[in-house]
């Protein structure tokens, strides 16, 4: 249970701290393909296209709608936890890292341990 404690925390504190702003960077993403999708449909719209420039805006408006679906299906996915991830963050970040801080000390503290015999002094070389 113990193997890897502080990776553990330390994955709990970057999730608390990443996938909020990763939210907010999809919603930004999003917003720029909708106006890349409008002005594509837009060159379809008041444009005469031979077959391989048509063929070029299909391609392109394939493109940015993947990329859309991609960033929906991800956003999605983090709806359900994005508010209550934002408030731990706003509240609870520094206390976390402050957490972290303190269990790296005592893992060092741990691995550095040493025994000294409190009766049998003469044992005490088997220790060192």
């Amino acid at each position: 249970m113990m193997d890897d404690f502080e990776g553990k925390i330390t994955h709990l504190r970057d999730t608390i701290r990443d996938i909020p702003d990763i939210y907010k960077g999809n919603r930004a993403e999003l917003d720029k393909l909708e106006g890349e999708t409008q002005d594509l449909l837009h060159l379809i719209e008041f444009n005469n296209l031979n077959a391989s420039e048509g063929f070029k805006v299909y391609k392109e408006l394939q493109k940015v709608r993947r990329r859309r679906r991609e960033l929906k299906n991800q956003n999605e996915l983090i709806e359900p936890l994005y508010k209550t991830l934002q408030s731990m963050k706003n509240k609870n970040l520094k206390s976390l890292n402050d957490g972290i801080g303190d269990v790296r000390r005592i893992i060092e503290r741990q691995s550095n341990r040493k025994y000294s015999c409190r009766i049998r002094k003469d044992l005490q070389f088997k220790f060192e």
